[in-house]
């Protein structure tokens, strides 16, 4: 009987041939995209928890700024501005400020339904919606498409294989 001499490369570890080293990278690679592309989706639900701590801040500071304006006494003054006009001053930029923020998390949210919609299939991007846009729970998200829990965690797989694939 001849035995059968496997040859290992001198970097790999657990002599491991080259080949096999090469697909474990490959797979260890997917996994962490697919990891990374799940991530990046669900940045949306906590970015409409910025959003509504934002407008809730917002609409704070403009009770503040009101609050301290007595229509009824105001006085007019020769070119310098008063105590309530420089609260509102302040409140319109701190404003601005937020409907900037704002601004730029909802572009975030528009790439993040970019890449949901560029899902070929219609089953696998409702799942996506499902999960990224409305954020339901996996259980919610199988009860309401009709399908097993299992088969929808399984039909998110693919989805993110397409992601991926949106990504490069």
């Amino acid at each position: 009987m001849a035995v059968q001499i496997q040859k290992t490369c001198h970097i790999c570890i657990h002599a491991r041939t080259c080949e096999e080293r090469k697909e474990a990278v490959k797979r260890e690679l997917c996994e962490r995209w697919e990891l990374d592309a799940k991530a990046w989706l669900s940045r949306g639900k906590h970015i409409m928890g910025e959003i509504a701590a934002l407008e809730e801040s917002k609409r704070q500071a403009f009770e503040r700024a009101t609050s301290r304006q007595k229509p009824a006494q105001k006085k007019i003054s020769r070119g310098k501005p008063s105590r309530g006009d420089a609260v509102l001053v302040s409140y319109a930029d701190y404003s601005r400020l937020i409907d900037a923020r704002i601004t730029e998390l909802n572009k975030t949210l528009a790439e993040i339904a970019e890449a949901i919609y560029s899902v070929g299939d219609g089953l696998l991007r409702m799942v996506l919606i499902n999960r990224y846009v409305l954020f339901k729970s996996w259980e919610k998200v199988a009860v309401d498409m009709g399908y097993a829990y299992r088969h929808v965690t399984r039909m998110h797989g693919m989805a993110i294989k397409e992601i991926l694939i949106w990504f490069v």
